[in-house]
């Protein structure tokens, strides 16, 4: 695991780490007290996974997460075969949509592990915090949008969503 403290006082976080299958259930999990000099970059330290992953390689992948307290500073998963090789499920991805007019939150839980959810509305503009993302867990994932030159409400909206991801491409 490397990290990037671009701070100027030394980063004191929990790196979080787990084994997870294509349908979200934990194989292997653990976590470590890391620190980072301030302005620094480096390899916070290394792990064999083998034992864990061997033989699943097209299943499993590892979704690491790094915390300050409650605060994610850093999230990612990492698949142990090109993602063209990985087993992706069909995701059952359930929708929210809260807000009006202008400003919204959609927020998204699925049935399995979900790898680059692309995000669109047809025919609205709109602007996203985030426009591809992965799910990892029944943890819901919220992202927020603004919507550019006009007005909706969360039915207009949920009508015209599309979601894609990356076992829709197969």
């Amino acid at each position: 695991f490397y990290a990037v403290n671009h701070r100027r006082t030394l980063l004191s976080a929990i790196l979080e780490y787990r084994i997870l299958d294509a349908e979200n259930r934990s194989i292997y999990d653990g976590a470590r007290q890391v620190e980072l000099s301030a302005m620094s970059a480096d390899s916070l330290f290394g792990m064999d996974f083998s034992q864990y992953v061997e033989g699943h390689e097209r299943e499993y992948y590892l979704e690491y997460k790094l915390r300050e307290g409650t605060t994610v500073l850093s999230h990612d998963v990492l698949l142990f075969v090109p993602e063209k090789h990985f087993n992706f499920k069909k995701p059952s991805i359930r929708t929210v949509i809260n807000g009006d007019g202008k400003r919204f939150s959609l927020t998204m839980a699925a049935d399995c592990f979900v790898k680059d959810l692309e995000l669109d509305f047809d025919g609205v503009d709109v602007r996203f915090s985030d426009n591809y993302i992965d799910i990892t867990s029944d943890a819901p994932v919220r992202v927020e949008f603004t919507v550019i030159d006009s007005t909706f409400n969360t039915q207009n909206l949920k009508d015209v969503l599309i979601t894609r991801s990356v076992a829709d491409l197969r």
